[in-house]
């Protein structure tokens, strides 16, 4: 698994223009650039109303669970 493209969705862009991140700006290079190093990772995490838990990172996607 890797090698996959990076792409910013339009609801991402919109964000970062309404906080005045505007494309070829220095903030916006680094979001890209952020997104872009995780591209060969899986990031698996738990949140509620006031924690995000980062439980482990992997480079192969979760196997899925026949849990129903």
């Amino acid at each position: 698994m890797g090698g996959r493209i990076p792409r910013l969705s339009t609801t991402l862009k919109r964000a970062l223009l309404r906080r005045g991140v505007t494309p070829q700006s220095a903030r916006y290079r680094a979001v890209f650039a952020a997104v872009g190093a995780l591209d060969n990772l899986w990031i698996l995490y738990r949140f509620d109303a006031t924690h995000l838990d980062v439980l482990t990172v992997r480079d192969e996607p979760p196997a899925p669970t026949d849990e129903g």
